[in-house]
């Protein structure tokens, strides 16, 4: 299967080069399940992005794509520190206690890209951001609807990134082939010049 062609599970040959293995823990179930199914392909269209487009492209590939999906990262993740704040205070305020993971399950992952390493400590925060919420919501400090609400909001936020990357890496793509095309059809007319010279 092509990891370019926007398979959920990319079945792509081991890519060369450096990589840091790294392992942590997640504990709510959903997260654990999007990890899974998208890190190998968020960390390979990352690679795309931050590694294969400027290396083969050069200066011809803007580094745009890469900016903005670091400037997104960077602004879900204040999100989630903002709820995180926000839920520390609630149970400070009503002397309630953080609840313990039932089960935390050990992942691992090769990271060969900066931006996939903020990805995992991004998940890692989300993890945290709703055991504290689900601490509000057991005690009754927070609603039925307040906690699905609040939940999903953080639920969504790897699977926007997600989205985003997915987006950038066409962009890619579409670059990739612009710069073929022109180096086929430059080679194409220097081909007919020199036969025209020639003969």
């Amino acid at each position: 299967m092509n990891p370019y062609e926007g398979s959920a599970r990319p079945n792509s040959p081991s890519l060369r080069g450096t990589c840091i293995a790294r392992t942590f823990e997640l504990a709510n179930p959903p997260l654990i399940d999007t990890w899974k199914w998208n890190f190998e392909e968020i960390s390979d269209r990352l690679y795309a992005i931050s590694v294969i487009g400027p290396t083969v492209l050069r200066n011809v590939y803007p580094n745009a794509s890469r900016e903005e999906i670091k400037d997104l990262i960077e602004r879900q993740s204040h999100k989630i520190e903002q709820m995180i704040k926000w839920a520390d205070a609630q149970l400070l305020e009503e002397n309630l206690q953080i609840g313990q993971p039932g089960r935390l399950e050990l992942l691992n992952a090769a990271i060969r890209t900066p931006l996939a390493n903020a990805y995992i400590d991004l998940l890692i925060h989300v993890d945290y951001a709703l055991r504290l919420l689900d601490s509000l919501w057991l005690q009754g400090a927070l609603t039925d609807a307040g906690h699905t609400e609040r939940v999903s909001a953080m639920r969504r936020i790897p699977r926007r990134i997600l989205g985003e990357i997915r987006k950038a890496h066409a962009h890619y793509r579409r670059d990739m082939r612009a710069q073929y095309a022109r180096q086929a059809s430059s080679t194409a007319r220097s081909t007919l010049t020199q036969t025209a010279v020639d003969g």
